[in-house]
């Protein structure tokens, strides 16, 4: 198709807006509610120079909400990396948040309501307790939280992470994907549901320099 002047298509910036201070580019989210309310989440400096989570809302018109920021218990460096949306407007996330120095980071599951309330948080640690963490978060119909990601356990390395909570925040289960042939680094980056099955997928270290696609 060829455009004239008249019909060439057009993009306008409406809006800008900025929140929180990084010194490095950190995984990150942007996701737009029912109602058209913008949800950024990611990560922050605090006064300590370590990293928090960061989470923030905006209405479709730019305007601030409202802005939460939480920190783990070891006060290291902790962030977000997913959301998803749930019951009466509630806003699920997932990522990592750093707990000890015996534990490590851990895998974190926050619920907020949508005025920004802490609702509850939750973290799983695995057997090795090193480097766990969410990157991928979903929902079903009864609003169970379905979280995917990576843990560190012992004598397999980092393997694929499936937990499932309820709406209220307990642990219904959790399991775990090893690629047994060489026990390496294993991360899953997405997860979703289909009739009930859980479908997880991301990377798999076959060797020291060689990485492959894996679902499960």
């Amino acid at each position: 198709m060829q455009y004239t002047n008249s019909t060439k298509p057009c993009c306008f910036e409406e809006w800008t807006t900025a929140n929180g201070t990084q010194n490095m580019f950190v995984k990150s989210f942007t996701e737009t509610d029912a109602f058209k309310n913008i949800y950024v989440g990611g990560t922050t400096i605090n006064g300590s120079g370590d990293y928090d989570i960061l989470l923030t809302k905006y209405d479709p018109r730019g305007v601030l909400l409202w802005t939460q920021q939480y920190a783990g218990a070891g006060n290291g460096d902790d962030g977000a990396s997913a959301n998803c949306f749930g019951d009466s407007g509630n806003v699920y996330i997932t990522g990592t948040v750093y707990t000890s120095t015996n534990n490590l980071n851990d895998c974190v599951v926050l619920k907020y309501d949508k005025n920004g309330n802490l609702k509850w948080a939750q973290t799983f640690n695995g057997t090795a307790s090193n480097l766990d963490a969410g990157t991928d978060i979903c929902i079903d119909a009864n609003y169970n939280v379905y979280v995917g990601g990576t843990c560190t356990q012992t004598g397999t390395y980092q393997d694929f992470l499936v937990i499932k909570y309820d709406k209220n925040g307990t642990l219904l289960w959790n399991n775990s994907y090893n690629n047994s042939s060489v026990n390496m680094m294993d991360i899953s980056n997405k997860i979703s549901l289909n009739d009930g099955v859980v479908i997880v997928a991301g990377g798999t270290q076959t060797n020291p320099t060689k990485w492959e696609y894996a679902i499960t």
